[in-house]
């Protein structure tokens, strides 16, 4: 290194602390870093960096300045580590999701549907029963939870939520899917 680098290297780092510091950042700038940093996560899952995605997503919720952005960071960084099959940690950060963000209804029956999927179904049933408490016109909530208890062979409660279905406006497809589970629940509990 030369002498002048050398020089300006040094006076780089004395510079440095002696008062020479940058401006707080305005919520504005926080703002910015947080989405800038989630950006920079996003590229680097798009391009196979796993880990240096995981280091950046975790940066953009340090940087996040709201329960909000928080919510979003954490939102993101779960349907990542859905696509990598990292269910565990997908079910943490949908749970800083939902403690940011309460009435994320998407969120509640992602929970559920990732508790399910870790064998916890009492935790599932949570997650969707705040779903549907949440949006008791949207039926996705109320199918999965439906389709839940029937695979834990909880007919009498399938039922009553597959019933409960038939109030909604549904597809037509799903109106007939929903029928023929009644059917069955029913058949099942006359034998």
């Amino acid at each position: 290194m030369s002498r002048a680098r050398t020089r300006a290297a040094v006076l780089a780092l004395a510079l440095s602390g002696c008062g020479a510091r940058t401006a707080p950042q305005t919520p504005a700038a926080n703002q910015a870093a947080w989405q800038s940093t989630l950006s920079q996560a996003q590229r680097a899952e798009r391009a196979r960096h796993h880990a240096q995605a995981q280091q950046l997503y975790e940066t953009a919720e340090r940087q996040a300045d709201s329960a909000a952005a928080r919510a979003e960071v954490a939102r993101q960084f779960a349907d990542t580590l859905l696509s990598w099959e990292r269910f565990s940690d997908a079910e943490g950060q949908l749970q800083r999701v939902v403690a940011n963000t309460p009435m994320a209804v998407a969120a509640w029956h992602d929970l559920g549907m990732v508790r399910f999927r870790l064998g916890l179904p009492a935790g599932a049933e949570v997650a969707f029963r705040r779903a549907v408490a949440l949006a008791p016109a949207d039926p996705r909530p109320r199918i999965a939870l439906a389709a839940m208890l029937w695979a834990q062979h909880r007919a009498a409660d399938a039922l009553r939520e597959y019933q409960a279905l038939q109030a909604l406006r549904l597809p037509d497809a799903v109106a007939a899917k929903v029928a023929w589970a009644i059917q069955q629940l029913t058949a099942a509990q006359a034998r």
